[in-house]
Protein backbone atom coordinates (compact mmCIF):
# COMPACT_ATOMS: atom_id res chain seq x y z
CA UNK A 1 0.00 0.00 0.00
CA UNK A 2 3.24 2.30 1.38
CA UNK A 3 4.72 1.37 -2.14
CA UNK A 4 1.40 2.27 -4.44
CA UNK A 5 1.17 5.47 -2.73
CA UNK A 6 4.67 6.60 -2.86
CA UNK A 7 3.98 6.07 -6.84
CA UNK A 8 0.61 7.87 -6.82
CA UNK A 9 2.79 10.72 -5.12
CA UNK A 10 5.26 10.86 -7.81
CA UNK A 11 3.21 10.91 -10.56
CA UNK A 12 1.01 13.61 -9.57
CA UNK A 13 4.29 15.13 -8.43
CA UNK A 14 5.43 14.97 -12.39
CA UNK A 15 2.54 16.06 -13.65
CA UNK A 16 1.85 19.22 -11.41
CA UNK A 17 5.72 20.04 -12.50
CA UNK A 18 5.57 19.43 -16.11
CA UNK A 19 2.22 22.14 -16.02
CA UNK A 20 4.36 24.53 -14.25
CA UNK A 21 6.87 24.69 -16.64
CA UNK A 22 5.12 27.18 -18.99
CA UNK A 23 8.46 29.69 -18.86
CA UNK A 24 11.92 28.34 -19.20
CA UNK A 25 15.03 30.10 -18.93
CA UNK A 26 17.15 29.26 -22.43
CA UNK A 27 20.01 31.43 -22.38
CA UNK A 28 22.73 33.61 -20.44
CA UNK A 29 24.71 35.24 -22.44
CA UNK A 30 25.58 38.05 -20.00
CA UNK A 31 24.51 40.95 -21.82
CA UNK A 32 21.62 42.95 -21.36
CA UNK A 33 18.63 42.33 -23.66
CA UNK A 34 16.44 44.81 -24.72
CA UNK A 35 14.50 43.38 -27.60
CA UNK A 36 13.14 39.98 -29.71
CA UNK A 37 11.71 40.20 -33.17
CA UNK A 38 10.32 37.26 -35.06
CA UNK A 39 10.71 37.71 -38.47
CA UNK A 40 8.62 34.13 -39.38
CA UNK A 41 8.17 31.37 -37.70
CA UNK A 42 11.72 30.31 -37.68
CA UNK A 43 13.81 32.92 -37.87
CA UNK A 44 14.18 35.48 -34.96
CA UNK A 45 16.55 38.21 -33.77
CA UNK A 46 17.48 39.65 -30.11
CA UNK A 47 19.14 42.76 -29.78
CA UNK A 48 21.31 44.26 -26.56
CA UNK A 49 24.07 46.12 -24.96
CA UNK A 50 26.72 45.40 -27.61
CA UNK A 51 24.66 41.81 -29.01
CA UNK A 52 23.06 41.06 -31.37
CA UNK A 53 21.74 37.23 -31.37
CA UNK A 54 19.85 35.28 -34.92
CA UNK A 55 18.04 31.79 -34.32
CA UNK A 56 17.11 30.24 -37.53
CA UNK A 57 15.42 27.36 -35.81
CA UNK A 58 12.36 29.00 -33.90
CA UNK A 59 14.08 29.78 -30.85
CA UNK A 60 15.98 26.38 -29.76
CA UNK A 61 19.19 27.80 -30.84
CA UNK A 62 20.54 31.29 -30.91
CA UNK A 63 24.43 32.49 -32.40
CA UNK A 64 25.61 35.69 -31.70
CA UNK A 65 26.26 38.00 -34.97
CA UNK A 66 29.12 40.47 -35.12
CA UNK A 67 27.28 43.70 -33.59
CA UNK A 68 27.91 47.11 -35.55
CA UNK A 69 28.37 49.06 -32.12
CA UNK A 70 29.60 48.85 -28.83
CA UNK A 71 26.63 51.34 -28.07
CA UNK A 72 23.62 49.39 -25.91
CA UNK A 73 21.05 48.79 -28.95
CA UNK A 74 17.19 49.69 -27.60
CA UNK A 75 15.11 48.46 -30.26
CA UNK A 76 15.12 46.07 -33.62
CA UNK A 77 12.44 45.40 -36.53
CA UNK A 78 13.57 43.11 -39.26
CA UNK A 79 11.10 43.70 -42.33
CA UNK A 80 11.80 40.38 -43.87
CA UNK A 81 14.91 37.57 -43.07
CA UNK A 82 17.24 39.76 -44.84
CA UNK A 83 16.24 43.78 -44.39
CA UNK A 84 16.29 45.14 -40.50
CA UNK A 85 17.30 47.83 -38.63
CA UNK A 86 18.87 48.14 -35.17
CA UNK A 87 18.34 51.59 -33.34
CA UNK A 88 19.90 52.94 -29.92
CA UNK A 89 22.52 55.07 -28.19
CA UNK A 90 24.25 58.36 -29.52
CA UNK A 91 21.17 58.99 -32.41
CA UNK A 92 22.86 55.88 -34.23
CA UNK A 93 21.10 52.93 -36.36
CA UNK A 94 22.54 50.00 -38.10
CA UNK A 95 20.92 48.64 -41.28
CA UNK A 96 21.31 45.29 -42.71
CA UNK A 97 20.30 43.60 -46.26
CA UNK A 98 22.03 40.11 -45.97
CA UNK A 99 20.27 38.76 -42.54
CA UNK A 100 22.63 40.67 -40.30
CA UNK A 101 26.17 39.36 -41.65
CA UNK A 102 27.04 43.13 -42.12
CA UNK A 103 25.62 46.43 -40.81
CA UNK A 104 25.74 49.94 -41.94
CA UNK A 105 25.91 52.90 -39.95
CA UNK A 106 22.50 55.64 -40.35
CA UNK A 107 23.54 58.72 -38.73
CA UNK A 108 19.95 60.29 -37.58
CA UNK A 109 22.34 63.84 -36.43
CA UNK A 110 21.25 63.84 -32.86
CA UNK A 111 22.69 62.98 -29.49
CA UNK A 112 20.06 61.64 -28.20
CA UNK A 113 18.43 58.40 -27.80
CA UNK A 114 16.40 56.33 -30.60
CA UNK A 115 14.02 54.35 -28.64
CA UNK A 116 11.87 52.60 -31.01
CA UNK A 117 11.71 51.05 -34.57
CA UNK A 118 8.70 50.27 -36.74
CA UNK A 119 8.01 49.21 -40.66
CA UNK A 120 4.12 49.56 -41.76
CA UNK A 121 2.47 47.22 -44.23
CA UNK A 122 3.30 49.37 -46.75
CA UNK A 123 7.14 49.38 -46.35
CA UNK A 124 7.64 52.99 -44.96
CA UNK A 125 9.65 52.38 -41.81
CA UNK A 126 9.50 55.33 -38.76
CA UNK A 127 12.49 55.59 -35.80
CA UNK A 128 10.92 57.60 -32.72
CA UNK A 129 13.34 59.08 -30.69
CA UNK A 130 14.37 61.43 -27.76
CA UNK A 131 12.50 65.07 -27.52
CA UNK A 132 9.68 64.38 -29.41
CA UNK A 133 11.71 64.06 -32.68
CA UNK A 134 9.83 61.36 -35.43
CA UNK A 135 12.10 59.95 -38.53
CA UNK A 136 10.75 58.04 -41.49
CA UNK A 137 12.09 56.64 -44.67
CA UNK A 138 9.86 54.93 -47.46
CA UNK A 139 13.42 53.78 -49.39
CA UNK A 140 13.81 50.84 -46.84
CA UNK A 141 16.02 53.03 -44.85
CA UNK A 142 18.59 54.55 -47.50
CA UNK A 143 17.57 57.70 -46.76
CA UNK A 144 15.59 59.97 -44.07
CA UNK A 145 13.30 62.55 -43.20
CA UNK A 146 12.73 64.33 -39.74
CA UNK A 147 9.99 65.87 -38.16
CA UNK A 148 9.33 67.50 -34.80
CA UNK A 149 6.04 66.22 -33.38
CA UNK A 150 4.97 68.82 -31.28
CA UNK A 151 5.80 67.71 -28.05
CA UNK A 152 9.24 67.74 -25.95
CA UNK A 153 8.75 64.51 -24.67
CA UNK A 154 10.74 61.25 -26.07
CA UNK A 155 9.15 59.18 -28.00
CA UNK A 156 9.16 55.51 -26.80
CA UNK A 157 7.56 53.36 -28.91
CA UNK A 158 5.32 53.12 -32.50
CA UNK A 159 2.55 51.15 -33.24
CA UNK A 160 0.83 50.79 -36.77
CA UNK A 161 -2.42 48.77 -37.47
CA UNK A 162 -2.67 49.60 -40.72
CA UNK A 163 -0.67 51.53 -43.67
CA UNK A 164 -3.00 54.56 -42.39
CA UNK A 165 -3.93 54.32 -38.45
CA UNK A 166 -0.53 54.55 -35.99
CA UNK A 167 0.29 55.43 -32.79
CA UNK A 168 2.78 56.69 -30.64
CA UNK A 169 3.46 56.25 -26.76
CA UNK A 170 5.29 59.71 -25.71
CA UNK A 171 6.98 59.97 -22.42
CA UNK A 172 4.55 63.07 -21.52
CA UNK A 173 1.95 60.74 -20.88
CA UNK A 174 0.22 61.12 -24.72
CA UNK A 175 -0.89 59.21 -27.30
CA UNK A 176 -0.08 60.74 -31.29
CA UNK A 177 -1.96 59.04 -33.51
CA UNK A 178 -2.18 59.35 -37.44
CA UNK A 179 -5.30 58.59 -39.99
CA UNK A 180 -3.44 59.61 -43.17
CA UNK A 181 -0.08 57.27 -43.21
CA UNK A 182 1.67 59.81 -41.15
CA UNK A 183 1.36 62.72 -43.36
CA UNK A 184 -0.04 64.53 -40.15
CA UNK A 185 -0.51 63.81 -36.70
CA UNK A 186 -2.36 64.63 -33.77
CA UNK A 187 -1.30 65.27 -29.99
CA UNK A 188 -4.04 63.41 -27.71
CA UNK A 189 -3.42 63.93 -23.19
CA UNK A 190 -4.17 60.70 -22.18
CA UNK A 191 -5.62 62.08 -18.84
CA UNK A 192 -3.29 60.55 -16.77
CA UNK A 193 0.23 61.35 -15.03
CA UNK A 194 2.96 58.78 -16.26
CA UNK A 195 5.54 57.75 -18.70
CA UNK A 196 4.16 55.70 -21.18
CA UNK A 197 6.87 52.88 -22.86
CA UNK A 198 4.43 51.26 -25.15
CA UNK A 199 1.35 50.30 -26.75
CA UNK A 200 -0.23 48.00 -29.33
CA UNK A 201 -3.38 47.70 -30.59
CA UNK A 202 -5.34 44.19 -31.30
CA UNK A 203 -7.78 45.79 -34.45
CA UNK A 204 -8.45 49.24 -35.79
CA UNK A 205 -9.98 50.68 -32.67
CA UNK A 206 -9.01 48.87 -29.69
CA UNK A 207 -5.17 49.31 -28.17
CA UNK A 208 -3.42 49.18 -25.00
CA UNK A 209 -0.44 51.32 -23.83
CA UNK A 210 1.64 50.83 -20.57
CA UNK A 211 4.22 52.67 -18.53
CA UNK A 212 5.64 53.61 -14.97
CA UNK A 213 4.32 52.81 -12.09
CA UNK A 214 1.84 50.09 -12.35
CA UNK A 215 -0.19 52.33 -15.59
CA UNK A 216 -2.48 50.16 -18.01
CA UNK A 217 -4.53 51.95 -19.93
CA UNK A 218 -7.14 51.22 -22.72
CA UNK A 219 -8.88 52.91 -25.38
CA UNK A 220 -11.88 51.51 -27.52
CA UNK A 221 -12.16 54.52 -30.52
CA UNK A 222 -8.82 54.47 -31.88
CA UNK A 223 -7.19 56.58 -29.29
CA UNK A 224 -9.42 59.36 -29.02
CA UNK A 225 -9.92 58.48 -25.05
CA UNK A 226 -8.24 56.15 -22.49
CA UNK A 227 -9.58 54.19 -19.53
CA UNK A 228 -7.19 53.27 -16.22
CA UNK A 229 -7.04 49.76 -16.17
CA UNK A 230 -6.47 48.48 -12.33
CA UNK A 231 -2.82 46.47 -12.74
CA UNK A 232 -2.96 46.43 -8.98
CA UNK A 233 0.99 47.29 -8.51
CA UNK A 234 3.23 50.14 -8.38
CA UNK A 235 6.33 48.58 -11.00
CA UNK A 236 7.66 50.48 -14.20
CA UNK A 237 5.72 48.17 -17.34
CA UNK A 238 7.89 48.11 -20.72
CA UNK A 239 6.01 46.34 -22.66
CA UNK A 240 2.80 45.06 -24.04
CA UNK A 241 1.60 42.40 -26.77
CA UNK A 242 -1.14 40.24 -27.88
CA UNK A 243 -1.55 36.86 -29.62
CA UNK A 244 -2.00 37.23 -32.93
CA UNK A 245 -4.19 34.25 -32.88
CA UNK A 246 -6.17 35.12 -30.17
CA UNK A 247 -6.33 38.95 -29.34
CA UNK A 248 -8.44 38.02 -26.34
CA UNK A 249 -4.97 37.07 -24.53
CA UNK A 250 -1.81 39.26 -23.70
CA UNK A 251 1.35 39.99 -21.85
CA UNK A 252 2.27 43.12 -20.17
CA UNK A 253 5.89 42.75 -18.64
CA UNK A 254 8.03 44.84 -16.76
CA UNK A 255 10.15 45.42 -13.92
CA UNK A 256 11.25 42.92 -11.16
CA UNK A 257 10.83 40.29 -13.87
CA UNK A 258 7.03 40.91 -14.14
CA UNK A 259 4.79 39.39 -16.25
CA UNK A 260 1.18 40.17 -16.38
CA UNK A 261 -1.89 37.91 -18.59
CA UNK A 262 -4.93 38.31 -19.64
CA UNK A 263 -7.21 35.91 -21.49
CA UNK A 264 -10.40 38.36 -21.54
CA UNK A 265 -9.00 41.64 -23.28
CA UNK A 266 -7.50 43.52 -20.26
CA UNK A 267 -10.53 43.12 -18.28
CA UNK A 268 -8.35 41.26 -15.12
CA UNK A 269 -4.85 40.75 -15.66
CA UNK A 270 -3.10 37.58 -13.62
CA UNK A 271 0.74 37.33 -12.48
CA UNK A 272 2.81 34.92 -14.40
CA UNK A 273 6.18 33.61 -12.49
CA UNK A 274 8.69 34.27 -14.89
CA UNK A 275 11.95 32.55 -12.76
CA UNK A 276 13.81 36.18 -13.07
CA UNK A 277 14.14 39.04 -11.08
CA UNK A 278 15.44 41.13 -14.28
CA UNK A 279 13.58 43.71 -15.70
CA UNK A 280 11.98 42.68 -19.04
CA UNK A 281 12.40 44.87 -21.39
CA UNK A 282 11.13 42.91 -24.60
CA UNK A 283 8.20 40.32 -25.36
CA UNK A 284 6.86 39.06 -28.48
CA UNK A 285 4.82 36.07 -30.10
CA UNK A 286 6.43 34.38 -32.75
CA UNK A 287 4.51 34.93 -35.86
CA UNK A 288 1.04 32.75 -35.94
CA UNK A 289 1.55 30.52 -32.85
CA UNK A 290 0.97 30.43 -29.15
CA UNK A 291 4.71 30.61 -28.40
CA UNK A 292 5.83 33.67 -26.81
CA UNK A 293 9.53 34.81 -26.09
CA UNK A 294 10.46 37.25 -23.15
CA UNK A 295 14.02 38.90 -23.20
CA UNK A 296 15.52 40.84 -19.75
CA UNK A 297 18.69 42.23 -18.46
CA UNK A 298 21.17 39.96 -16.94
CA UNK A 299 21.44 37.92 -20.77
CA UNK A 300 17.69 36.51 -19.43
CA UNK A 301 15.76 35.08 -22.34
CA UNK A 302 12.77 32.98 -21.23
Amino acid sequence: MRIVLLLLFLLLLGIEHAYSQTWRRVGNWGNEFTDIVWVNEEVGYIAGDNLILKSIDGGLSWQEQEAPTDHRMLSLDFFDEENGLIVGMAGTGYRTSDGGRTWEVVDFNIDGKLNSVTHTPNGHIYVGADGGLLFNSTDGGLTWSQRKMGTEADLNAIFFVNPDSGYIASANSEIIRTENGGSSWQISPTGFDAVLNDLHFTNDTVGYAVGDLGTIIKTEDAGRSWRYINSGMDRDFNKVVFSKINPMIGLVTGSHGTILRTTNGGLTFATVTSRTTHSIQGVNFKANTNQVDAVAAGGVLI
